[in-house]
């Protein structure tokens, strides 16, 4: 049991310090994704072991795949979302810094299953744009007229909106990348397909996506959203079993609902497929509740 809790903490120390941040700073109440279970774990401790404050040398070896899967996963966001739109560059900035925290996983499930393949998540990796492609709404319409974006490619990376009322689409697969939708303070509808990253913002949004990984993410003064979202498959099924052994999926759900850091925790109810602000009374509402929910927020 001495050797268990020895290597998580050491599994937990090292990956933190590597990038940057104590452990200390990590949410007690968030699942952690760098911990280790106690199933995978049980196999490989070495009962025989009574050098307290030591690791066979099996566990140094699980130690080590860890640390160099954390650094080879972070390098791709650093590398990946270095240039990103001028639209997206505070959200894609929190995400990246909560991956490196700890309070969002590295390495996510990402597939489309609209391929022949519906059974299961083919790729378990870090979220990477399809492209640095974007598409916008036109300049020249005016905040009074919906405008419309329907992605032209599948290349698109990002389909981007503007301060009026949005329509937002994509019908183009993603493979086992993701694709960013940003919309504004307007009343918006976005209709997402393959693995996506979400940003309705503020105004009443209507958001349709699934059953490939979605992120959405929630900024102040949401207003009254709905998610119609596709729960087929939204539980864990993963073909790549050698890196789960090694880093498990410890949590319920593919999906994620990701809180700003400017909105706290206690100003927030969850009740059934219903999220409230109860402070300013924004509010989401989903037609199925098949989110992971997280708050970036300290308070």
């Amino acid at each position: 049991m001495r050797n268990l809790v020895l290597l998580t903490i050491l599994i937990l120390l090292a990956g933190a310090g590597y990038i940057g941040f104590s452990v200390l700073t990590f949410e007690p109440d968030i699942p952690q994704h760098y911990s280790l279970s106690l199933k995978t774990l049980g196999n490989t401790l070495d009962a025989d072991n009574d050098d307290q404050g030591a690791l066979s040398n099996q566990n140094e070896k699980i130690k080590d795949e860890i640390i160099v899967l954390l650094k080879g996963g972070i390098s791709k966001y650093d590398k990946n979302w270095v240039n990103p739109p001028v639209q997206v560059t505070t959200i894609s900035s929190t995400l990246t810094t909560s991956i490196k925290k700890g309070v969002l996983p590295v390495f996510y499930p990402t597939s489309n299953f609209s391929s022949s393949n519906l059974s299961s998540v083919q790729s378990y990796k870090p979220l990477i744009p399809v492209s640095p492609m974007i598409e916008q709404v036109s300049e020249t319409l005016g905040e009074a007229v919906i405008s419309e974006v329907r992605c032209s490619d599948p290349t698109s990376g990002f389909i981007l909106g503007d301060t009026g009322d949005n329509m937002l689409a994509c019908d183009q697969p993603t493979r086992t990348d993701v694709r960013f939708y940003m919309s504004g303070p307007g009343n918006d509808t976005i209709d997402a397909r393959g693995n996506a990253i979400i940003d309705g913002g503020a105004g009443n949004d209507k958001i349709k996506s699934g059953p490939e990984l979605t992120l959405i993410y929630v900024e102040p003064n949401f207003g009254l959203d709905s998610i119609q979202m596709s729960c087929d498959h939204s539980k864990i099924s993963l073909t790549d079993q050698n890196m789960l052994d090694i880093l498990p999926w410890n949590y319920e759900f593919v999906h994620f609902i990701i809180f700003d850091p400017r909105i706290s925790k206690k100003d927030v109810s969850i009740i059934d497929n219903k999220i409230k602000h109860n402070v300013t009374g924004d509010q989401i509402v989903m037609n199925q509740n098949c989110f992971n929910i997280v708050f970036l927020s300290d308070k």
